[in-house]
């Protein structure tokens, strides 16, 4: 994969060098969302815990650092990539429990269960971008397949429940995990093989004189063969005395690991957005949802907009919200800057940069 990603580097210097009119994009960017909630460690541990209940919770991280190259009179842009995907399904027992890694004082007696998901995907990439039209719907669309090399991966899936009584408990449950390292010695392992994968995104958009509509799929469609990567698979049954347990203590109760050949697949996301279809400075509404597996979160928000500066408002549970503030020729013409804020219940915050764009 080295040697293609210098090839096409030479192929983008050749164009840049060679042709009237070009345009060359840097990208960073670091996309997150929570279906409820926040993001943060802490928000978790202090969310409350319901025994005999708890909601699924949904999230997903995309950080990328992109070179992206058009030319005029071209429907293609060329690109590489480096990229990290992760996502997790949950509950919210399991995010608190595993952000305070114990079991809380005081803890009403009860069922709790435990279920999680969590996948991280670390590759580099390049491939295209195609814009066609739909002219009888009034469509515009993105085609985006690229060649994948994967270089780091982790799955982790965990079920069980923990039982808790007047003055002991119980965990049960099961955890499988996949990785490239590990997870216990071996005497002969067998060669592991990472074959170059492919993945291709689809964007849609629709404009009218009062709205825009965009639809994206992350990952459409997706395929990387793994040989020989590694397993682990560890049962638990633990016996707490008084309720005190540090969770990543435990010691498992039996298990197993190895090596195994699987297809892996990146995680297909869903993303739709409405906005207003204006130019014009103020305030105006919006809505959309994303989707993982099945799993639909809507969310609401309001976007002002200035000559200088764009604000965005947006929740999912009504309770949380997502700020994203994006500045415009920021210290050099063509530089844009996105800042992202979360606030919400508990008094919790986090910041971070979500997007820096520089065009030249």
């Amino acid at each position: 994969m080295k040697h293609f990603l210098n090839r096409f580097l030479a192929v983008l210097f050749f164009l840049s060098t060679n042709t009237s009119s070009f345009a060359l994009d840097l990208t960073y960017s670091n996309e997150v969302y929570f279906s409820k909630g926040m993001p943060v460690p802490s928000y978790w541990a202090a969310h409350p815990l319901i025994a005999n209940r708890s909601e699924k919770v949904w999230g997903m991280a995309d950080k990328m650092y992109k070179a992206q190259q058009a030319i005029d009179d071209s429907p293609f842009e060329y690109f590489i990539e480096r990229r990290k995907q992760s996502v997790l399904t949950s509950n919210q027992t399991s995010l608190t429990l595993a952000a305070l890694d114990r079991i809380p004082a005081n803890l009403a007696l009860g069922n709790y269960p435990l279920t999680a998901i969590v996948e991280n995907y670390q590759m580099d990439a390049m491939g295209f971008n195609y814009h066609g039209q739909l002219l009888p719907y009034g469509l515009s669309f993105t085609v985006s397949p690229k060649v994948v090399n994967l270089y780091h991966f982790n799955e982790g899936r965990g079920n069980g429940e923990l039982y808790v009584g007047s003055n002991a408990g119980l965990l049960i449950g099961g955890l499988d995990r996949y990785a490239l390292n590990s997870f216990g010695f071996d005497l002969h392992p067998r060669p592991l093989n990472i074959h170059p994968g492919f993945s291709i995104d689809i964007g849609m958009d629709k404009h009218t004189d009062q709205h825009h509509f965009h639809f994206r799929v992350l990952n459409a469609f997706s395929h990387i063969s793994v040989q020989n990567h590694y397993y682990s698979n560890r049962l638990y049954r633990v016996n707490t005395l008084n309720n005190e347990l540090v969770f990543s203590d435990t010691p498992s109760l039996t298990g197993f690991y190895g090596q195994t050949t699987r297809t892996l697949q990146l995680p297909r996301i869903f993303q739709f957005q409405v906005q207003e279809n204006s130019q014009v400075s103020g305030f105006s509404p919006m809505l959309g949802a994303q989707a993982y597996n099945a799993m639909v979160s809507p969310w609401l928000g309001v976007k002002y907009q200035s000559n200088l500066a764009n604000l965005k408002i947006k929740t999912s549970d009504g309770a949380n919200f997502h700020l994203n503030s994006e500045f415009k020729n920021v210290f050099l013409k063509d530089l844009t800057v996105v800042f992202s804020m979360y606030v919400g219940q508990y008094k919790k915050s986090d910041f971070l940069i979500s997007n820096i764009n520089y065009k030249f």
